[in-house]
């Protein structure tokens, strides 16, 4: 018996591609009925996942380079800004040279009256200083959207620093400047936390009896500060007693709206108001950066020793509210603050200090001696104040402290000072006294004695 077979080629059962990429194969088959040859794998139409591979893939590549071309752009408008931003600093340091109103306020942010008045204060001041125009240097800056900062060093006047006299000159300081853009064109604003991206996030430092709240770009600056106030705060509170749990909070704010106070905020405890540093400046010649603080510490650290945590009044920093201390925050300021705040622990002294102008100032502003005026010293030593000072000084550093209230006491009824000085310090020759004195201040200066005119 014999076996039929049928056999059938569907699609389902294909013989193997890879029999009909022999072309030997395929030849002389095609004769045969009903053969369709199949193509070759590699003229197969591509899957349709492979078609969007590749779409995406322009996809990717398109928006990579509508980001760079975007970039480009933005980064030419950067640019473009930060040129425009010199240009407006350049152009303010010039007007600010000459002393043209009209162009300098034209560059203040119009909408704030209160820094348009101080602008313009800065701007008379500038006139008396001779500030010179060529000194500007842009240290670094930067665009944050519509508004920016720069660090510049410059000439200030001296006489809008720690509130010098008028003819004090001008000052190299270090600072930052604000600008927003106002109808198309930069003007400088008043320094506001609201430009968090420059002054960072809010920090605290602690020393034996300090406290530092300041924002973050000032860190090396309060660093380097707590460095010198922490040591000189022990060294203070000793001698004058301070209480153990006494502090001394120190705010630093991004912002020139203060008012430089001295507030107690706990029976043993005092907030001090600063503005940043780098919002007022930082002076980078003689006169450090940290004096402002020292002198304020000073007072400070002082009034709680008084207090003994009772409710004292708010004291006004630097002579408003003080002003029989006003020479003592001179003295401080000229790096005698160890040896001003040594003498307010004498008690005697600090009792007849109210009678400080009536007593020693006025024989001196009278001409009773002769005037320091002729020294290269500063205003502050030649006025009858800084003379007085250094008289006391002087007497406290050869006689005692104990001697200070004995001299002004005698002052007091004494018709003459020469005669208050030999009955409260049984002085014979007064001459002599004079010139040791006056040598006295020529040597704490760092000045020769020869330059030092003396009564013969």
């Amino acid at each position: 018996m014999g076996v039929d077979l049928e056999w059938e080629i569907g699609d389902e059962e294909a013989p193997p591609a890879t029999e009909w990429t022999n072309p030997s194969l395929i030849m002389g088959r095609e004769r045969e009925e009903g053969f369709i040859p199949r193509p070759s794998p590699m003229f197969r139409p591509r899957p349709e996942r492979r078609r969007w591979r590749a779409w995406i893939l322009a996809a990717l590549i398109f928006g990579a380079v509508a980001l760079a071309a975007l970039w480009l752009i933005q980064e030419q408008w950067r640019r473009q800004l930060e040129g425009e931003l010199r240009s407006t600093l350049l152009l303010e340091a010039q007007a600010l040279a000459r002393g043209d109103r009209e162009i300098f306020l034209g560059l203040q942010d119009p909408q704030d009256e209160k820094w348009r008045r101080a602008q313009s204060d800065l701007l008379d001041k500038a006139r008396q200083a001779d500030i010179p125009a060529d000194q500007v240097g842009i240290i670094a800056l930067g665009v944050e959207g519509d508004w920016a900062w720069a660090e510049v060093r410059a000439p200030r006047p001296a006489a809008g620093l720690f509130r010098q006299s008028a003819a004090a000159g001008a000052a190299l300081i270090e600072q930052v400047q604000f600008y927003r853009r106002i109808d198309d064109r930069w003007k400088r604003v008043a320094p506001s936390p609201d430009f968090l991206a420059y002054w960072g996030e809010a920090a605290a430092l602690e020393a034996p009896y300090l406290q530092v709240e300041f924002p973050e770009r000032d860190r090396p600056q309060v660093e380097a500060w707590l460095a010198a106030l922490g040591p000189y705060a022990q060294e203070v509170c000793l001698d004058l007693g301070c209480p153990a749990e006494m502090r001394l909070s120190i705010v630093l704010s991004p912002t020139l709206d203060l008012d430089e106070s001295l507030q107690q905020i706990a029976p043993d405890a005092i907030r001090l108001s600063f503005p940043s540093p780098h919002a007022s400046g930082i002076r980078q010649d003689h006169l450090h950066s940290e004096e402002p603080m020292l002198i304020a510490l000073s007072f400070s650290l002082m009034a709680v020793a008084q207090s003994s945590g009772s409710t004292m009044a708010a004291y006004e920093f630097e002579g408003r509210g003080l002003p029989a201390r006003v020479t003592l925050a001179r003295a401080i300021f000229y790096h005698e603050f160890d040896r001003a705040v040594a003498l307010l622990a004498t008690p005697e002294f600090q009792a007849e200090w109210a009678n400080f102008k009536d007593t020693l100032m006025n024989p001196l502003s009278q001409g009773e001696w002769l005037s320091l005026a002729q020294m290269d010293l500063a205003p502050s030593w030649r006025a009858p104040e800084g003379q007085a000072w250094t008289l006391v000084e002087y007497v406290a550093e050869t006689y005692g402290r104990e001697h200070i209230g004995e001299l002004l006491r005698a002052a007091q009824s004494a018709p003459s000072l020469s005669e208050a000085l030999r009955t409260g310090l049984a002085v014979q020759d007064v001459n002599a006294f004079e010139r040791n004195w006056r040598s006295f201040v020529a040597a704490r200066l760092g000045q020769a004695r020869r330059d030092v005119p003396l009564r013969p």
